[in-house]
């Protein structure tokens, strides 16, 4: 697909873009502990949370 893009960020190509998003993800993921992770995953499946509710 060329001359799709730009993409989001300085990426010049889609592969580009999922390579800098992979590396960002393992990044983030190196920062945080496994129990962090579980803790934003109970948080976010969290039905009473505000972003839940309809208006």
């Amino acid at each position: 697909m060329k001359g799709a893009g730009p993409y989001r960020g300085r990426a010049g190509s889609l592969e580009a873009a999922k390579a800098a998003f992979r590396a960002a993800w393992t990044d983030l993921e190196s920062q945080l502990s496994y129990d962090q992770i579980k803790e934003a995953r109970a948080i976010g499946g969290d039905r009473s949370r505000p972003w839940h509710k309809r208006r």
